[in-house]
């Protein structure tokens, strides 16, 4: 605590409200400190006290999209990616496919190969304590602090995810049965149903086609405590002799629980740019049942 008793002599009382309002998760986190503290003159010197408390809570969301591994493709996507470097499932090739002087191939556009789309809620508490002690000789030669502070937070974290992926490194989408990609005037992806593997069995159920898709949950909570003990004790011996002393005792101790858990399937997705706000959809393939993402049977 920066602030010492002995910095304001006196009877002193001080407190703050205030309050967080997410618009996502629609709630009110308030935050409230209070803080007092007194001297008191003897006949040897002066005597300081000083307690404060603070209480805080967070609550927050934020929602994510992600558009992943862009690369250029022939305008009319009538081929896969081309890439500096041939990309498989186990790594890079080592003979670059292209230089900088041909690179990004002419006639190509910019499509991404997948999306992925969270949400994460925070659930943030957090309470402090601070007691400080002082005094101060009538000559000043001898000043004394000692001081104790004990925090304690919990951070809880909840996350719901979407998530495509490509597999083998090789493999690329196309446009779902009866839609086209548009794009901007400099080829850059704009909106489309992403697809794949379209007839493909052994890629896909059925061959209804579709990009493999995670959904996953992540719940962690996490404990803190932190304990200070600290004194230092400042000596003025003659006009130029001083001397000061300081020891800290800290003890911090930390907790932290994790459960994550996915299923995978997959999807057809739809993204639309033109707004101000990325528009992602993960889609039933063309051809499946109703059930489709519920039956747990795709």
């Amino acid at each position: 605590v920066t602030r010492k008793p002995l910095d304001n002599p006196g009877l002193r009382v001080a407190g703050s409200i205030e309050g967080n309002y997410g618009d996502l998760r629609q709630e009110w986190s308030p935050t409230f400190n209070i803080l007092a503290s007194n001297t008191f003159e003897t006949g040897q010197g002066t005597f300081g006290v000083q307690f404060s408390y603070s209480n805080s809570k967070l609550k927050s969301r934020t929602d994510a999209s992600q558009l992943v591994d862009y690369c250029y493709r022939p305008a009319d996507l009538s081929g896969g990616c081309a890439r500096i470097f041939d990309l498989n499932s186990g790594g890079f090739g080592d003979e670059p496919n292209f230089t900088p002087d041909n690179f990004p191939p002419p006639n190509s556009v910019l499509v991404p190969q997948f999306a992925n789309v969270r949400t994460t809620t925070l659930d943030r508490d957090r309470e402090a304590f601070s007691a400080i002690g002082q005094f101060e000789t009538l000559d000043g030669g001898l000043l004394l602090t000692l001081e104790y502070l004990r925090s304690e937070t919990s951070f809880a974290t909840e996350e719901f995810a979407l998530l495509g992926r490509i597999d083998d490194g090789v493999s690329t989408n196309q446009p779902r049965a009866g839609t086209n990609y548009t794009f901007d005037e400099n080829g850059n992806f704009v909106s489309g149903i992403l697809t794949q593997n379209v007839g493909n069995a052994y890629a896909t159920p059925f061959g209804l086609g579709g990009i493999p898709m995670d959904a996953l949950r992540f719940v962690r909570d996490t404990q803190s405590t932190t304990q200070d003990l600290s004194l230092d004790a400042q000596m003025e011996f003659t006009d130029r002799f001083r001397g000061k002393v300081e020891m800290q005792y800290v003890k911090s101790d930390l907790t932290r629980d994790s459960v994550f858990g996915a299923t995978s399937t997959w999807a057809d997705i739809g993204i639309d740019l033109s707004g101000g706000t990325p528009d992602i959809e993960f889609l039933a393939p063309v051809g499946a049942p109703a059930d489709y993402f519920t039956s747990g049977f795709y």
